[in-house]
């Protein structure tokens, strides 16, 4: 998996916040575009899923998930999130990846992180079922 952090100095702020910052402004969302991410990402850049049913999910923090990441990073986990169709697709997704957006006082939602897997998934029946495992990375922005 690819991970970009999108928003010069989101790292330093998060650091900043980590301590008193309100998880649940954090949403992630599905994307179907295949793009190439880099530091200039934009929410704008990304085509979200439409599946029959699909809404973005609110992160759900559990209070004990900082941990310290391999190359010294921060790691914010959060417990997994479950997308799946309502109902029988129409129109199937191919997603490409995840992306975690925050509404800060009530401005535009500003795109902070975005993953893309190693391969991409079909959602084309009610039973397709992916699952995401969130994190926040916490540490320097980096991108390929």
């Amino acid at each position: 998996m690819v991970t970009v952090n999108t928003q010069p100095g989101i790292a330093t702020l998060l650091a900043n916040m980590v301590a008193n910052f309100d998880f649940t402004t954090i949403e992630v969302g599905l994307f179907t575009n295949d793009i190439s991410l880099n530091y200039g990402v934009l929410l704008t850049d990304l085509t979200e899923a439409d599946y029959t049913g699909y809404a973005k999910k609110p992160l759900v923090e559990t209070g004990n998930a900082i941990v310290t990441g391999q190359s010294g990073d921060t790691l914010i986990n959060f417990p997994h999130l479950t997308f799946a169709p309502t109902a029988p697709v129409l129109v199937a997704n191919t997603i490409w990846g995840w992306f975690s957006v925050g509404d800060y006082n009530d401005d535009a939602p500003v795109l902070l992180e975005v993953h893309k897997f190693d391969e991409a998934f079909t959602i084309a029946t009610i039973l397709d079922i992916l699952i995401v495992e969130p994190r926040i990375i916490i540490g320097q922005p980096r991108g390929n």
